[in-house]
C-alpha cells in the first residue's frame, strides 16, 4: 500500500484483475486495494507519469461485468479525479465515452461508464465569491461564481465535456436496458447542474425536439395551429405515423423532467403550445410507462409555481380541450347500457329459476374504443381535434395527469389551510388525499372510496363510538359560532406558514433561480391575492376578482387547447391570472436577452377559463370514463373521481351543489352513478370534518379559523342532503341490484349512523336498507329457511342484477356462482365497515332482523378477517339493543322477534359445533348468547349446549377417560341439576373424588395461563377488536416469528385449555342469568330444563365442566 506508483507494479495488477475473471470476490477485493491505493499516491508524481496505465486499470474495475465491483471503483473514483490535470481528465472523459459510443459494448460497460462520467462530473463544484470579499479593485458588485475542482478554479465545465455530452447520452436515454436509462439521465443531470442557465433552456428545447420528433415531423404533412405553428401531436392524425420507442421516450421524458423541475415556468411559456403538444403527444402514447411519465411532467408544471393561479388554469385547460361531454348521453337510461342482465326467481321450495335478458344495443362505452393506433382511419370528423378524445389511451393520459394535478392541489390546500397536517417536505410527492393527512389517531372511522380496486375500497378501522352520531345542541351553537367567524373573515393572514416548509427540496442552483423575483406578478388588486395561501385559493380570489359568472349549465369553451379572446372584445387590460403568464414569460425573455418578443402575441390574447368550470368539466370527464369499454380507462376514473371531487369541494361546493340539484335523478344512469358516487364521498368527508370540528385537534393553531375553513362544505352538504336523499331513497329501491345500489346503501347508512337529524323521516330508510340487504341474502342462500318465509313475498321473488356494464357487480371468473352470491360479497366487501355503526341507530326490531343473516353470513366469509370482524361487531351490538329491549319491556310479545332470535340461536349453535370456529368468534358467539338467553326455548338451549359438549369432546379439553362413573344416572342428574341452579360445589359435593382433586389443582394452578391464552389467542382479525363490545386482543399482535410452528403440540394444548377456560365462564354467567328467570309448573329453569334433556354423554361432560368450575 506503501509502495510508490511503477511500471512493473500496474502490470503486475493488470494481469491479476485478468486472471481472476472467473473469481467476482477476488476482483473485487483487489478493486478495492487497487482504488484505496491510487488514492493514497494520487498527489505523488508517479501518479501523473503513469497515468495511461493508471487509466488502464481503472477502466477494467468500470467495466467489470459484475455490479459490485463497478460500484467499488466508481465511489472511489472521486477522490482520485480531483487531483488529475484536466488533460488526464479529458483522456479519461474521452475513453469512457467510446465505450458508451461503441456499439458493441456490453450494457454492464456501459453502466459503468456513465457512473464513472456523472462522477467525473460531480467533482466540479460551484463556489461563490460575494461583493464583500472581492479584493479586486474593479469588482462587479455582484456575487461570481466558479466551478472548482481540485486546485483549478473554471469559469465554465471544459470544452471537451460540453462538445460532446449530448452525443453520448442521447442515443443511451433509448438503451432497451432500464439502469443504462437511468444512470444515462443522472449523467446528463449533473452535467446540466453544472452549466449556465442558457445551457439549460437550449437542452430543454433539443430534448423536446428529439421527443417530438421534430425531423420526421418535416417530413410529414404537418397540420397547423394559430399562425401557422406546426403541432407534433397533430402527427398522429397521419396514416404514416409511427410513435417514439417506449424506452428512447421514457429517457427523453426522464430529461425532461428534470430540466422542469429547475427552469422557471416561463421558459415553457416562451413556446407552450409547442411544449404542450409534445409532452400531450406523450400523454396518448400506446405504451402506458410512457403515458405516466408524461403525466409526470404536467403535475410539476403545476407546481413550479405554487402563487401563480394562471399557470394551473392554462395547462387545465389545455388538457381538457377537445373533449366535450354530452350530459344526453350520461342521463341516459342504464338499461340501455347493459350487455346483459340475469334474472332468477326463488320458489317456495328453494329451487331457482334463472333467466337471462340480453341487450345489444348501442352502449357509451362501445363508441369509444379506438386505440391511438388507428385514430387516423375515422372518417367523416369535420373538426380534427375531436378525433383525439376517440382514442382510449388519449383519455387514459388525461386522467393520469387529473390524478396527480388534483392531489397536488389537494395536499397544497392543505398544507397552507391546515399547516400542523401538513407532510414533511422531503417526503412530499402529491399523493396522499386530505383525509389521509389527518392524524390518523384523531381520524374518524369511516370506509374510504377505492382508488385502484373496489374490492380493497375499505381500509381504515371498524366504526367506534368516538365519533357522535346525532347532532347535539352543542354541535348546532358551534355551527352558528363558526358561521359568525366566517362572515368576519380570519383576524390575520396566515402567511406564517410558508415558513413551516416548502413542497420541494431546495436543488435549484444559482443560474436557475437567481432571476425569480422578477416573475413575480406586479399586479395591484385585491390583496388578498398576495397573501401566502394555498394555490385553490388564490385562483378563486382571482376568479372572484375578474366578477366571472357563468351558468351551471353553460360549457366553456374548450374546443382548442389555447382559446384566444375572439375579434371584436379587445381586451382594454389584462386580467391578473394572464398577467401573471405575461410576468413570467418576459422575466425569462429578458434574462435570456431576447428582443423579439412576438413568440408572446399568443399569450397576450389567451383567455382563460374559471377554475370552477375547468374542475367541473373534469368531473363530468372522469364520470363518462366509469362506463368506458377500456378496464384501463374505467380504473383510472374510479381511482380519480374521489380525488377530482375533494379538490372541487375545498374550491367551491356550488359546484357540486349544482349538479347535485340539476342532474341527480330517480333513474339509473351514468350521470346519476358518477353524483351518487361524488355524494357519498362527500357524505364520508363532512362526517370527518364534523368530529374535527367539534373536538379540534390541540395542533390547530386557530381553531375557529380552521372551523371557518370548513364551513362551507358542512354547510352546503347539510342544506341539500335532505333533498338528495329522497332521490337516493328511490334509486335504491329500484328492482335491480348493482353498484348504483351498494352506493346508495353507503350514502343512506352513512347519514343515518353520523347525521340522523339531516334525514326527515329515518325509519323509512331504515326499513329500505333492511329490506335490500334481506333481499340480496334471500336470494344468496335460497335454502335458508328465512329465505324461503320471504320467497312468499312475491315482491321478493325476482332477482335481478347486471352481468356486464358500468353497473355490474359480478365477476367474469366466478361466473359458476350464484349471482345474487356474487353480489352478496361485493356488498360485504364495500360496506362492511358501516354495519356496526348503522345497526346502532336502528331500533331493536330492524336491528334484530338482520341478527340470524349476520351469522349467516360468518359462515361464508370466515376467511376474510376484517368482514368477519364487522359482522361479530354487528351481532354484539343486536344483542345489546335485545338485551336492554327485555330490561324496559314488561311483556315480550313481538312475535317476529321472538322468531328472529330463535332462528339466531340456531345460527349460533351451528358455529359453535364447527370446530373450524376460531377461539375469537367462537367467544363472541356465547356473549351474544349470553344476552338473548332469555328469550331462548328449552329445546333450542337444549341444542346449543350438546353442541358445546361435542365441541369441546372434539378439541380433548374434557378428558372423558378420567371421569368416575361411582354414582348412578339418577345420581349424576341429580348432582348436574344443583349444579346448575348455581349450589356451590363444596356444600353438595358428600365424596370427594380424587380425580376431581387432580382436575381442580390442574386447572387452579394454570387458571392465570389459561385466561392469558384466552385473550391473546382469540383474536383473529388483522386489526384490533373495538373495546366497546368487549373483544379479546389480536393473537398475532406481536408476530415476531416464535409461533411460527403451526402443528406445534404447546399450542394445541394452549387452545384446549382457553376453550375449556371460555366454556367454564359461559357456564357461569349463564347460570347466573337463569338463577332469576321464571320457572315452569314444576319449579324448574329453562337451563335446569335444558341440562335434564341431555343425552348422558353431554350430561357427563357438563357435570365435568361445572364440578371443576
Amino acid at each position: 500500500m506503501h509502495q510508490d506508483i511503477s511500471q512493473p507494479l500496474l502490470e503486475s495488477l493488470k494481469v491479476t484483475v485478468t486472471h481472476a475473471c472467473d473469481m467476482p470476490v477476488v476482483r473485487n477485493q483487489t478493486m478495492i486495494h487497487i482504488m484505496e491505493w491510487l488514492q493514497l499516491h494520487a498527489t505523488h508524481p508517479s501518479f501523473h507519469k503513469h497515468f495511461v496505465d493508471v487509466q488502464t486499470l481503472v477502466l477494467f474495475g468500470v467495466c467489470d461485468v459484475w455490479s459490485a465491483v463497478r460500484n467499488t471503483c466508481v465511489t472511489r473514483l472521486g477522490r482520485i479525479a480531483s487531483n488529475i490535470t484536466l488533460q488526464e481528465m479529458e483522456s479519461l472523459f474521452s475513453e469512457l465515452a467510446k465505450i458508451c459510443l461503441n456499439q458493441g459494448s456490453t450494457w454492464q460497460c456501459v453502466e459503468g461508464a456513465l457512473m464513472a462520467i456523472s462522477m467525473l462530473l460531480k467533482c466540479f463544484q460551484w463556489i461563490g465569491v460575494l461583493p464583500a470579499s472581492t479584493l479586486e479593485e474593479k469588482s462587479t458588485g455582484k456575487s461570481q461564481y466558479y466551478l472548482k475542482i481540485g486546485e483549478q478554479e473554471l469559469s465554465q465545465l471544459p470544452e471537451f465535456i460540453c462538445s460532446c455530452i449530448s452525443s453520448v447520452v442521447y442515443p443511451l436515454l433509448a438503451h432497451p436496458q432500464v439502469s443504462v436509462r437511468d444512470h444515462a439521465t443522472k449523467a446528463f443531470s449533473t452535467y446540466l447542474s453544472r452549466c449556465d442557465f442558457k445551457v439549460a433552456v437550449e437542452s430543454l428545447k433539443e430534448a423536446v425536439s428529439k421527443l417530438g420528433q421534430d425531423e420526421k415531423m418535416e417530413r410529414l404533412k404537418a397540420l397547423s395551429f394559430g399562425d401557422c405553428i406546426s403541432l407534433p401531436h397533430y402527427a398522429v392524425l397521419q396514416p404514416n405515423y409511427n410513435f417514439m420507442a417506449a424506452c428512447q421516450a421514457e429517457g427523453l421524458l426522464s430529461v425532461c423532467l428534470y430540466l422542469i423541475k429547475h427552469v422557471q415556468s416561463g421558459v415553457l411559456l416562451l413556446n407552450w403550445p409547442k411544449y404542450f403538444s409534445t409532452f400531450s403527444l406523450n400523454l396518448m402514447h400506446p405504451a402506458s410507462t410512457v403515458r405516466q411519465a408524461a403525466s409526470v411532467i404536467f403535475k410539476y408544471i403545476v407546481a413550479k409555481e405554487s402563487d401563480n393561479s394562471g399557470l394551473l388554469k392554462l395547462v387545465l385547460q389545455a388538457l381538457c380541450a377537445n373533449w366535450s361531454i354530452d350530459i344526453t348521453d350520461l342521463m341516459e337510461c342504464s338499461t340501455k347500457q347493459y350487455h346483459s342482465t340475469v334474472k332468477h326467481e326463488v320458489k317456495s321450495n328453494g329451487q331457482i329459476s334463472r333467466q337471462g335478458t340480453f341487450r345489444r344495443q348501442f352502449s357509451v362505452e362501445l363508441e369509444k374504443q379506438q386505440s391511438i393506433l388507428t385514430l387516423h382511419k375515422i372518417q367523416g370528423v369535420t373538426f380534427q381535434d375531436k378525433q383525439f378524445c376517440q382514442a382510449w389511451e388519449w383519455r387514459e393520459g388525461r386522467l393520469f395527469a387529473y390524478e396527480l394535478i388534483v392531489k397536488f392541489l389537494i395536499i397544497n390546500h392543505i398544507h397552507y389551510l391546515f399547516p400542523s397536517y401538513a407532510l414533511l417536505s422531503p417526503k412530499f410527492d402529491g399523493s396522499v388525499s386530505a383525509d389521509n393527512a389527518v392524524t390518523l389517531s384523531r381520524k374518524p372511522a369511516l370506509p374510504e372510496r377505492s382508488v385502484c380496486s373496489k374490492s380493497f375500497s375499505h381500509g381504515s378501522a371498524s366504526q367506534n363510538q368516538s365519533l357522535t352520531r346525532s347532532v347535539s345542541e352543542r354541535r348546532k351553537q358551534m355551527l352558528q359560532r363558526t358561521s359568525i367567524l366566517w362572515k368576519k373573515g380570519p383576524s390575520r393572514p396566515r402567511s406564517s406558514t410558508l415558513a413551516e416548509g416548502t413542497f420541494f427540496k431546495k436543488q435549484f442552483t444559482k443560474h436557475y433561480s437567481y432571476f425569480t423575483n422578477q416573475s413575480k406578478p406586479k399586479h395591484k388588486e385585491k390583496s388578498s391575492v398576495n397573501f401566502a395561501t394555498s394555490l385553490l385559493c388564490k385562483a378563486r380570489d382571482v376568479d372572484a376578482i375578474l366578477k366571472i359568472t357563468q351558468s351551471p349549465d353553460q360549457s366553456p369553451k374548450m374546443s382548442i387547447p389555447f382559446p384566444v379572446v375572439s375579434q371584436g372584445h379587445e381586451r382594454t387590460k389584462q386580467p391578473p391570472d394572464v398577467m401573471m403568464l405575461l410576468n413570467s414569460a418576459l422575466a425569462v425573455s429578458k434574462v435570456l436577452g431576447n428582443q423579439d418578443t412576438s413568440e408572446l402575441d399568443w399569450l397576450q390574447n389567451v383567455e382563460l377559463q374559471p377554475l370552477s368550470s375547468l374542475l367541473r368539466q373534469m368531473l363530468l370527464q372522469t364520470i363518462s370514463c366509469h362506463a368506458d369499454g377500456r378496464w384501463e380507462v374505467r380504473r383510472m376514473a374510479q381511482q380519480a373521481l374521489p380525488l377530482i371531487t375533494e379538490c372541487v369541494r375545498w374550491y367551491d361546493m356550488a359546484v357540486l351543489t349544482s349538479l347535485w340539484n340539476d342532474y341527480l335523478q330517480p333513474t339509473a344512469s351514468l350521470m346519476s352513478y358518477g353524483l351518487a358516487l361524488t355524494m357519498a364521498v362527500s357524505v364520508q368527508h363532512v362526517v370527518r370534518l364534523v368530529h374535527l370540528k367539534d373536538d379540534p385537534p390541540v395542533s390547530w393553531k386557530d381553531p375557529d379559523v380552521c372551523r371557518g375553513i370548513t364551513l362551507p362544505i358542512i354547510t352546503a352538504v347539510a342544506e341539500g342532503l335532505p333533498k338528495w336523499c329522497g332521490i337516493i331513497l328511490s334509486l335504491l329501491e329500484r328492482t335491480s341490484v348493482d353498484q348504483l345500489t351498494v352506493v346508495t346503501l353507503e350514502i343512506i347508512m352513512t347519514t343515518q349512523a353520523y347525521l340522523p337529524d339531516l334525514l326527515p323521516q329515518q325509519y323509512e330508510y331504515e326499513v329500505a336498507v333492511l329490506k335490500k340487504i334481506l333481499h340480496v341474502f334471500c336470494h344468496a342462500h335460497p335454502l335458508h329457511p328465512l329465505s324461503q318465509l320471504h320467497s312468499l313475498q312475491s315482491s321478493s321473488r325476482i332477482f335481478e342484477s347486471p352481468i356486464e356494464g358500468y353497473l355490474s357487480c359480478l365477476s367474469k371468473a366466478d361466473c359458476l356462482e350464484c349471482p345474487a352470491y356474487q353480489v352478496e360479497r361485493y356488498m360485504l366487501t364495500e360496506l362492511h365497515q358501516l354495519i356496526p355503526t348503522f345497526l346502532q341507530s336502528c331500533c331493536v326490531q330492524g336491528a334484530c332482523s338482520l341478527l340470524p343473516v349476520l351469522l349467516h353470513m360468518l359462515r361464508h366469509y370466515s376467511q376474510d378477517s376484517q368482514i368477519t370482524k364487522c359482522l361479530l361487531d354487528g351481532c354484539v351490538i343486536i344483542g345489546k339493543k335485545i338485551y336492554r329491549w327485555m330490561q324496559q319491556s314488561k311483556d315480550h310479545e313481538e312475535k317476529e322477534l321472538i322468531h328472529n332470535v330463535q332462528a339466531a340461536v340456531e345460527e349460533i349453535t351451528t358455529l359453535v359445533a364447527d370446530k373450524e370456529s376460531e377461539m375469537a368468534t367462537l367467544k363472541l358467539l356465547l356473549d351474544v348468547f349470553l344476552l338473548i338467553s332469555d328469550l331462548v326455548q328449552t329445546e333450542k338451549l337444549t341444542v346449543m349446549l350438546s353442541a358445546l359438549s361435542s365441541r369441546l369432546e372434539q378439541s380433548g379439553s374434557v378428558d372423558m377417560s378420567n371421569t368416575t362413573h361411582k354414582n348412578s344416572e339418577k345420581e349424576d342428574t341429580t348432582n348436574l341439576v344443583y349444579l346448575s341452579n348455581n349450589i356451590s360445589a363444596d356444600q353438595n359435593n358428600n365424596g370427594d373424588s380424587s380425580d376431581d382433586d387432580e382436575e381442580d389443582k390442574k386447572h387452579g394452578a394454570s387458571q392465570a395461563a389459561e385466561s392469558l391464552s384466552l385473550s391473546v389467542s382469540s383474536g383473529s382479525g388483522q386489526m384490533a377488536w373495538p373495546t366497546h363490545v368487549g373483544s379479546p386482543e389480536d393473537q398475532h399482535g406481536s408476530n415476531d416469528g416464535s409461533d411460527s410452528d403451526w402443528d406445534s403440540w404447546d399450542d394445541e394444548q394452549e387452545d384446549q385449555a382457553s376453550l375449556y377456560s371460555m366454556v367454564s365462564q359461559f357456564f357461569q354467567k349463564l347460570q347466573e342469568a337463569h338463577k332469576s328467570s321464571l320457572h315452569n309448573t314444576c319449579g324448574q329453569s329453562a337451563l335446569v330444563l335444558a341440562i335434564c334433556q341431555l343425552d348422558e354423554k353431554d350430561q357427563t361432560v357438563l357435570k365435568k365442566l361445572l364440578i371443576n368450575e
